[in-house]
């Protein structure tokens, strides 16, 4: 029995999606970013530079998305 007596919890937390993308982002971002650092350093001209910056926030956004979606029960 636990000390709460007959009171049962569902476990699930309000801010879930919140703690695994805070958890997980650094590790993500770091990874992607040296993914493409090559890439990047290469890029010449504004155009360039910027389709590769949108590449990486795209990335790490699906992986987000994809260990944290929306809508799931934390």
């Amino acid at each position: 029995m636990s000390s709460s007596g007959d009171k049962k919890t569902s476990g699930i937390v309000v801010d879930g999606q919140e703690r695994v993308i805070k958890a997980n982002r650094e590790e993500i971002e770091k990874r992607v970013h040296e993914k493409y650092a090559a890439e990047l350093a290469s890029a010449t001209g504004l155009f360039r530079r910027w389709a590769v910056r949108r590449k990486i926030r795209r990335e790490i956004e699906d992986a987000l998305e994809e260990i944290a979606p929306k809508g799931a029960l934390y």
